[in-house]
């Protein structure tokens, strides 16, 4: 997949894996090489690693990743449950579920989105990585894979995405 970036955007990713990832080359408009751990983070522009959770196997599918704000970390921890995760990305607090459509977070959450459907291998335990980003204009990363889905959800500005068989714009908050 080739990821160029249109405007200054502030994307989640989220992606479900199973074996090794492959991460993309230097662009000065993107950041550090790949994504890195937030712990090394030394700008606001790059891709970081946020948190990996082991959420082992995965129910039915189709699944989706469901995201909720919550006003601080406290509340959002008292709201998980199995297959879901907390994390702190640009300037929130999140709940990233990965689970069914109609998911939603119980109050105070604020439901953000719901993206998918994606399927999973029922036998297969799956390691949910999250990301955020932060890039300039004309950013790209090499065609790259991911073991299992890999799911984009667009804050601010715009991306684009290439495919072999389509390309794809995502726009202020769409998702992928």
């Amino acid at each position: 997949m080739n990821i160029q970036i249109a405007a200054s955007t502030a994307v989640l990713l989220a992606a479900l894996v199973f074996g090794p990832e492959v991460f993309a080359q230097d662009d000065a408009r993107r950041g550090p090489a790949g994504c890195v751990p937030v712990t090394e983070r030394t700008s606001e522009r790059g891709c970081y690693l946020l948190v990996s959770d082991k959420l082992g196997k995965m129910p039915g599918n189709p699944l989706y990743w469901n995201l909720a704000s919550f006003a601080n970390r406290d509340l959002a921890e008292r709201a998980k449950e199995p297959h879901s995760t907390v994390v702190e990305a640009l300037g929130k607090v999140w709940l990233f579920m990965i689970g069914p459509e109609g998911w939603r977070a119980p109050e105070p959450g604020q439901h953000v989105a719901t993206l998918g459907p994606f399927d999973v291998d029922p036998h297969v335990e799956y390691t949910a990585t999250y990301m955020e980003a932060i890039m300039l204009p004309g950013a790209t990363t090499m065609i790259h894979r991911h073991a299992g889905p890999e799911v984009i959800h667009v804050l601010q500005g715009e991306e684009c995405m290439r495919r072999p068989t389509e390309s794809r714009s995502l726009d202020q908050e769409a998702s992928l």
